[in-house]
């Protein structure tokens, strides 16, 4: 049965996660125990044993699962999944925290100061908010667009096809990037719950934003109309939504799985 944990997971599976071809054996590998472990507690197997890489930092956990695997094929995951992947398929009221699971596994969210003109007007900068999505897929990146555009949020296509020495496929990798506001806006969605797992590095970027911009501070980041004043709209929503759970966004404590 679909439910908030399972929706999540599902967003890590489709990016850090592989459906071993035997048809039963599900893996996930990343860079943070944390989010291994939170995997492994969202589909109900906590108990499943951990490796790490000699070599590296990097951490694998693999199921035999045949009521899993089928559940994500039926989700739209497949074996050897880099490049094909297209729309994931799920009901609808968990769109975002299958995003939250999109965007711990390969996304990100970068908060920096941006000087475009240094050398001339050093003191002229810009706080930048940003959201980006990774994957080989344009069929996955287009479906994904297409969702965020259909709920009012803009992204922009980015098509990277140079070759790095360690990429041995040609094909080209794409992102989807989310510009401040909109940021704001999917950002504020996706924790709206504070007790939704998540990996708390990422969203340590955003609680620092949030705390700096929140409430009145926010008015002044975000004056003009359009897509800015439904980013404040969304910022003030989520504080009253931290409030409404008696939680303390920059606590950083968090009593559901991470």
């Amino acid at each position: 049965m679909w439910n908030e944990q399972l929706a999540y997971a599902l967003g890590l599976a489709a990016t850090d996660g592989c459906l071993i071809s035997d048809g039963r054996h599900v893996a996930i590998g990343s860079e943070d125990r944390e989010q291994v472990e939170t995997f492994l507690r969202c589909v109900g197997r906590p108990g499943a044993h951990i490796s790490k890489d000699k070599d590296r930092e990097y951490f694998r956990a693999q199921l035999g699962d045949v009521e899993l695997y089928r559940f994500f094929v039926e989700a739209g995951l497949t074996p050897r999944k880099s490049l094909t992947l297209g729309p994931l398929l799920f009901p609808t009221e968990y769109f975002w925290h299958v995003v939250r699971g999109l965007i711990d596994g390969d996304g990100s969210v970068k908060n920096y100061v941006h000087q475009p003109l240094k050398r001339r007007y050093p003191l002229l900068m810009y706080e930048r908010l940003e959201v980006l999505f990774h994957s080989a897929s344009l069929e996955h990146m287009a479906w994904l667009m297409s969702q965020l555009k259909s709920r009012g949020i803009r992204a922009a296509l980015i098509v990277d096809d140079r070759l790095p020495p360690k990429r041995l496929s040609a094909n080209p990798m794409y992102r989807v990037k989310l510009g401040k506001f909109a940021a704001i806006t999917v950002l504020s969605e996706i924790y709206a719950d504070p007790n939704a797992p998540r990996l708390m590095r990422k969203w340590l970027v955003w609680n620092d934003f949030f705390l700096r911009h929140s409430d009145a501070q926010a008015a002044k980041l975000v004056r003009r109309a359009g897509a800015a004043g439904r980013s404040y709209a969304a910022v003030s929503r989520t504080a009253g939504l931290y409030a409404h759970e008696g939680s303390n966004p920059s606590s950083g404590t968090d009593s559901a799985p991470q």
